[in-house]
This record gives C-alpha cells, sequence and structure tokens, in this order.
C-alpha cells in the first residue's frame, strides 16, 4: 500500500512476454470444469528479462529483486508461490467480477442445458427492483470459444467481464479477442498491484503472492513465426533457402615443411 494515500501502490515493470502460459484470450486461464469454474478463470502471463532492450535487461533485474524483497519480507511460511520463478514474474488478473446487482439471464446458446428438479421445483422469481434492467453489452457479446459458452451463460446475471487495458504502439485499445495474439513475444510496460495472501490451512501451509495487472502497454510488437509446414501438403515440397555455393572455390593451400623446425608452414 501506498503509506501516504492508503491506496494500492502502482508498480511498473518493462518485461518480455514469453509464449509459457500466455492465457490472456477471452477465455483465459479456464480449461475445464474439473479444473476451476469460469467465473474463477484469470487473464495471466510470464514476463521475463527483455535481454538488449534499450538497458530495460537491468531494470528487471532490480524488479525481480525488489519483488523477493517484499515476498521475504511479507510471507509467513517458507513457501512463497504464484509470483516469482527463476527470474521470470507471473502477472495475472480476474477476467470476471461479480456484479453488485444481478441482471436477467439471458442465453442464447441452443445448448444451454434445462434441468427436471427446476421445472418440478420451480424458484420464486427475484422481484424487479432486485434486479437490473438490461445485460451490459461487454457481457452479453463476450469473445469466448464455442466451447465454453454454456459456462459463460451460467455465470452472465452474476458476473461481468472486465477487459484487459491493453493498448497496441499507437496507444490504440486492443479488442480482447486480440490481445493473446498482439502479447506474443512482445516488449510491454506493465502497471500492477500487488497482492498477498497467507493460506494456513494447505497442506504444506503457504503464501501466495499475485501481480494484479492495471494496465499494459505494447511497446515493441512481437515478430510471429509462421510455421512453413502448415501449408497444403498437396502443393508440393517445401524449399528451403540457403545460402548458395561459391561459383569457384578458391584454390588450396600450398604447404611447404620447415626442415629447420619440422613444421608445416603455408
Amino acid at each position: 500500500m501506498d503509506k501516504l494515500t492508503d491506496d494500492p501502490y502502482i508498480g511498473i515493470a518493462i518485461v518480455h512476454v514469453v509464449d509459457f502460459r500466455l492465457q490472456c484470450s477471452p477465455s483465459g486461464s479456464y480449461q475445464d470444469p474439473q479444473y476451476g469454474t469460469l467465473d474463477k478463470a484469470k487473464f495471466q502471463f510470464i514476463g521475463e528479462r527483455p535481454r538488449g532492450a534499450n538497458g530495460f535487461d537491468e531494470d528487471f533485474m532490480r524488479t525481480y529483486s525488489l519483488l523477493s524483497n517484499i515476498q521475504n519480507l511479507g510471507a509467513k511460511s517458507q513457501y512463497r508461490k504464484d509470483m516469482l520463478n527463476e527470474n521470470t514474474i507471473r502477472f495475472a488478473k480476474n477476467i470476471f467480477e461479480k456484479r453488485d446487482v444481478p441482471v436477467p439471464d439471458s442465453p442464447t446458446s441452443v445448448k444451454c442445458a434445462v434441468y427436471l428438479e427446476d421445472l418440478e421445483n420451480p424458484r420464486e422469481a427475484p422481484s424487479v427492483s432486485t434486479l437490473a434492467t438490461k445485460m451490459d453489452t461487454e457481457m452479453a457479446h463476450w469473445p469466448i470459444k464455442e466451447d465454453y459458452i454454456n459456462d459463460l451463460e451460467g455465470i452472465k446475471a452474476n458476473y461481468k467481464a472486465v477487459p484487459l487495458r491493453v493498448y497496441d504502439t499507437n496507444d490504440t485499445f486492443v479488442e480482447p479477442a486480440n490481445v493473446n495474439k498482439l502479447l506474443h513475444n512482445a516488449l510491454v510496460e506493465v502497471h500492477f498491484t500487488l497482492h498477498h495472501t497467507y493460506l494456513p490451512k494447505s497442506t504444506p501451509p503457504h503464501d501466495s503472492f499475485r501481480t494484479n495487472i492495471k494496465q499494459i502497454l505494447i511497446l515493441d510488437s512481437g515478430k510471429q513465426k509462421e510455421n512453413v509446414y502448415r501449408s497444403d501438403p498437396h502443393a508440393g515440397p517445401i524449399r528451403m533457402h540457403h545460402s548458395p555455393p561459391p561459383t569457384k572455390l578458391p584454390p588450396p593451400k600450398k604447404m611447404r615443411m620447415d626442415e629447420s623446425r619440422g613444421e608445416l608452414k603455408e
């Protein structure tokens, strides 16, 4: 916390976004209900040292060292998880926030399930005063994968989607569906707050530290590597362009013996 204002302290780090655990799509870290519900899904990515990027590589190591010291000062156990690992920093943010006032659910998927117990024991409809009148546009059109549409429908009434504040090199807002692609291999400026939770009932007890993403500014877009072998196999073989051999080979060097030293010389 900022001692002067009692507000969360805003940190800033310049990092290189790596491929490992880059999960900033509209579904984030969500994969399957057995591993956690959709309302708990997070945007997350791993930042590493930006080597040779205008001196930011040294700044990164200072930032990493500072965060490590904060962990050591605040931890209540010897196990510290979720934020630092081998000179990398994990950044994360919840995708969905709990609504203050529920809104009427508005399923759009034809696959939405109807349960027999709900038909046999209908619940009382909530009063109009406790409901918002309209689903917000962001949640109504959240561009999640088709596989997760039904899961999204199940939380719409009580949760809202909060997009990442991501801006490209022209300071233009990046739409949620494009964030993962643009962050890949990019150099970014991350604004974040720190959050610490001690979990004494875990086995073993441990401390969880997290850098909560507030804003991401893309400083340099990563170069997307294309896999040439994804083209149509019927189109023919892939020809790789190697450096051509010289048109004329140089003559071999003549060797002579230095009899006084017993050595070969050119």
